[in-house]
């Protein structure tokens, strides 16, 4: 999309101010401080800026920000620290050259993969193996004080968070911007385009929190049932082993903390 505050110029290509006037007055009406404002990343309607903020204060922002998406013409994300934004300014810049995909590829490929075709190939990398079985990330669902914490409050505390203004109104095109994924185990840009577009479709799944190895969620929707939250517990397995493998152990106590719940946490090591 066109950012609402852009121009073309003679060449017909559009160009991003440095001070785009109309978010700033935007964001200012909506009672933001824009501490440090500036472009984080990208030119043209690639281009993500942002500010900075409190890591206490960082979810209340973006709650805000949710609710101003349609005046923006930009979805709010947390970047993280400083080193969470030189992560992803190193991201963005392996994507700069001509040979490489644009955002609206990468989105145009995210949105025709399928999500359950996605989700199989991630768990034929790991059966394909040979000697993997997920039967043994099976196991009872657990009782209340068997249950785990596994949510990050590691942002709260900081001094200094980084709030991105990414230009799009759509949730799902966020990764895309960012060229987030395809390290260690950490599925491709466009297989988090694929599932983040399935999981707000179903449960309303915003993305709050991108940093460096973390992505935490925001679910409108949350699921109601055991059956329903071991299901997509799996499905969580495959695109972020680590929450299992490194963290509460089965898939059932994944899917006891995804009961009810209204944030999904993921962290890739």
């Amino acid at each position: 999309m066109l950012w609402p505050w852009k121009r073309k110029n003679e060449t017909g290509k559009a160009e991003v101010p440095e001070a785009p006037e109309n978010l700033v007055r935007t964001l200012r009406d909506y009672g933001i401080e824009l501490t440090g404002f500036r472009r984080y990343f990208g030119t043209d309607n690639e281009a993500i800026y942002g500010f900075t903020c409190t890591g206490d204060n960082s979810v209340p922002v973006w709650k805000k920000l949710t609710g101003a998406v349609e005046r923006t013409g930009c979805r709010p994300i947390v970047l993280g620290v400083d080193n969470d934004l030189s992560f992803h300014q190193e991201l963005i810049e392996e994507f700069v050259d001509d040979s490489s995909p644009t955002v609206d590829a990468v989105i145009a490929e995210g949105e025709a993969l399928s999500p359950e075709a996605y989700l199989k190939s991630l768990a034929d990398n790991w059966i394909d193996g040979g000697d993997f079985d997920i039967a043994i990330y099976h196991g009872p669902w657990p009782g209340p004080e068997e249950q785990q914490d596994f949510y990050s409050t590691t942002l709260s505390d900081a001094p200094i968070v980084h709030i991105g203004m990414v230009p799009t109104t759509t949730p799902w095109h966020i990764p895309a911007y960012l060229h987030f994924g395809g390290w260690n185990d950490c599925p491709r840009t466009a297989g988090h385009v694929s599932l983040f577009k399935r999981w707000f479709e179903l449960y309303g799944a915003l993305p709050v929190n991108m940093t460096h190895d973390v992505l935490e969620v925001y679910v409108a929707r949350p699921i109601t049932s055991k059956e329903e939250a071991i299901a997509v517990a799996e499905e969580h397995f495959w695109y972020c082993p680590d929450n299992v493998m490194q963290g509460v152990n089965t898939i059932e106590a994944l899917a006891a903390l995804l009961l009810n719940a209204s944030q999904w946490y993921f962290w890739w090591d």
